[in-house]
């Protein structure tokens, strides 16, 4: 049984910045399925204290059992201090990717922290490659079924992600073809749960910017690079709508996203999460139509106060926190920004207690040479001015 309690973590570690080589990590117990999601939704608290990210994740995988992934392009050495009310898990380990200047994607049991883009594109390039295995005619009902098989995919610090990919491929019985496309490099300890080949392989090369292609009736892959634009083609029922209304709702909401009107239908281009969000419009399902809007003309953030300590994250890994904290829109002129000398990305350390938010984000653009306006949830973000 892997249900949580409400607790209180306090863990007061300090850093001292050096990376202890573990060669004998034994596999951890990982929560699957229900047991995962009643993990998941079960509220606690944790506090933390001069933690390194690497550490915080493993406490998270061997206190709750949660599989966690981190993308090699994800600091793990970051410093951070963070303590939480009593809110769901998978909360906070989305809260500990965003620190970490990333993002995290639930794929099966495991949760992935990685960069935007990688992010973006990997359940749409599973979801491409179980397409392109269900097309494959000549392939076996046994061939599918052992590529159906749950894996638990572990190695231990130091390892070598061709030798990652290639045990998997084992695993599967599968041919590589083009392993000489994944790079010399040495990565720390990880363990994830794959529930199908498809995941497993994509949760390697995804960190290399790299996928495959099933070849010879899914006997073998081919690693290929991502393609420029990663997306599937769906068709989506307007409802009680009509089509060009519902067109034109989606556009509102999403101005980018590739879509005609087609024989009744919505025809859209785009990701997974793009598909499932045209589809929570289109069900009146917006996740913002659930919140009470705030008083008109009143700041909606007046009355919170933040409480953070961090070393060394990137200014754009608190932004990108806010931004899904509370809905904050930051806008500016990158151009403008880099001929004045204000990289978003570089590190900033942080130590405010219940501070207002304009406080906090005084806190961390003044250490990068910027300054902001703030109207409600909307954030206007400029170089400061220089003294004369």
């Amino acid at each position: 049984m892997f249900g949580l309690t409400l607790v209180m973590l306090s863990y007061s570690l300090v850093s001292d910045g050096e990376f202890s080589v573990v060669e004998d990590r034994p596999v951890p117990e990982l929560a699957h399925g229900a047991a995962l999601e009643e993990t998941l939704a079960q509220h606690v608290s944790v506090r933390w204290s001069n933690v390194d990210i690497r550490t915080i994740l493993g406490r998270l995988t061997d206190e709750y059992h949660i599989a966690i992934l981190r993308d090699r392009r994800i600091d793990p050495d970051a410093i951070v201090s963070f303590s939480t009310t009593p809110k769901p898990a998978g909360e906070i380990v989305a809260d500990v990717g965003n620190l970490a200047g990333g993002h995290v994607r639930f794929v099966g049991s495991t949760a992935y922290i990685g960069p935007d883009v990688a992010v973006r594109n990997l359940r749409t390039l599973i979801a491409l490659r179980n397409a392109a295995l269900a097309a494959e005619a000549d392939t076996s009902n046994d061939r599918r079924r052992a590529l159906s098989k749950s894996q638990t995919v572990h190695w231990q610090d130091l390892a070598k992600p061709a030798e990652i990919f290639q045990d998997i491929a084992r695993q599967y019985d599968l041919t590589v073809i083009g392993g000489e496309q994944i790079p010399h490099d040495l990565w720390g300890g990880g363990t994830f749960v794959a529930e199908h080949a498809t995941e497993a392989l994509s949760l390697v090369l995804i960190q290399l910017d790299l996928t495959f292609r099933w070849r010879k009736q899914a006997t073998t892959v081919e690693i290929v690079p991502i393609p420029a634009t990663v997306g599937v083609i769906r068709r989506h029922s307007p409802g009680r709508m009509a089509a060009p209304r519902a067109a034109e709702m989606v556009r509102s909401d999403m101005p980018d996203l590739p879509l005609r009107v087609e024989a009744g239908k919505l025809v859209v281009q785009g990701t997974i999460e793009e598909h499932e969000a045209v589809e929570r419009l289109l069900n009146h399902r917006h996740a913002e139509t659930a919140k009470r809007p705030p008083p008109a003309g009143g700041d909606p953030l007046k009355n919170e106060r933040m409480t953070l300590r961090v070393m060394g994250v990137p200014a754009l890994a608190l932004i990108k926190d806010l931004e899904k904290r509370y809905k904050m829109v930051f806008t500016y002129d990158a151009d403008v920004l880099a001929a004045a000398g204000v990289d978003l990305e570089q590190k900033v350390d942080i130590n405010v207690e219940k501070t207002t938010i304009d406080g906090y984000l005084t806190a961390f653009f003044s250490q990068i040479g910027a300054r902001f306006e703030r109207a409600g949830l909307r954030v206007s973000i400029q170089p400061a001015a220089k003294d004369h």
